[in-house]
């Protein structure tokens, strides 16, 4: 079931059960950072036990947050979050049986924990072990399907054995050597979710200051099998990248659709 999101603070020491709030423990909260929602969006704490020591915890760390009445149960047992995924996720079909994301970077798993809630076989890869034991901790306020955390680099990751992942999301600086990567390894069915720059935004933004972070032209051309979507998202850019499917003329040569580039 999909973890929901919601602007309730649940800081018991035990789950909330039916009530629709995100539960993160008063002891955890100081350390949990990445399982609030962003620094601007004030966070609501249900009027508990341990209600007002979470309003000046929070206030301590420099989040705006006031204490608000426990909101009507709710029936279906869904569980909460307050953190947010990009849109491009809601949008996902739900997976068939033990289809595959591989996500990249996975920093501290959100990305990783909202598939697996949604049914996919998630393996999560990060080069720092002390990212993958953040996700870990935050998972452990969930009950998801089990995840595959892996202290790896990315493109090590991604490069290695055949074609497996229906999914691939990295939300990280973007690595112009993920194209030629994905170039080899990403089904026909399957998507890739990547945060980068265009060449246009840089100019309008002046972010990133490298130009290795940008998704350009060229690199867009050097990859005639993808077809490249880009879009923005409040401050965020990505790059949604699909193999071309294949078609046949008759004769039996194989062409391709029609590449489609918003860059």
């Amino acid at each position: 079931m999909q973890i929901r999101l919601t602007k309730f603070l649940w800081p018991g020491e035990e789950s909330p059960g039916s009530i629709e709030a995100a539960w993160i423990p008063l002891s955890l909260i100081n350390s949990m950072p990445y399982a609030l929602p962003p620094q601007a969006v004030p966070i609501d704490v249900l009027d508990c036990a341990q209600g007002l020591q979470a309003v000046e915890t929070l206030s301590q760390m420099g989040r705006k947050a006031s204490l608000v009445k426990i909101p009507v149960p709710c029936e279906d047992g869904a569980e909460y979050r307050l953190w947010d995924v990009p849109a491009f996720l809601y949008r996902l079909p739900l997976p068939s049986q033990n289809e595959q994301a591989l996500c990249l970077g996975c920093g501290s798993g959100r990305e990783a924990i909202f598939l697996a809630s949604l049914g996919w076989k998630v393996t999560a890869v990060d080069h720092l072990p002390e990212a993958i034991e953040i996700a870990k901790k935050l998972e452990s306020l969930y009950s998801v399907p089990p995840i595959q955390w892996l202290v790896k680099d990315s493109l090590q990751a991604l490069g290695e054995g055949p074609p497996q992942y229906q999914l691939v999301t990295s939300l990280m600086h973007f690595q112009p050597q993920m194209l030629s990567l994905l170039n080899r390894h990403l089904p026909y069915s399957a998507e890739a979710l990547i945060e980068t720059w265009s060449e246009e935004r840089q100019i309008r933004t002046g972010s990133p200051k490298s130009k290795s972070h940008i998704l350009t032209q060229a690199l867009v051309m050097s990859c005639p099998d993808l077809e490249f979507d880009y879009w923005e998202e409040q401050d965020r850019a990505y790059a949604v990248i699909r193999r071309r499917s294949p078609r046949y003329e008759e004769g039996g040569e194989m062409r391709f659709e029609n590449r489609k580039v918003e860059i």
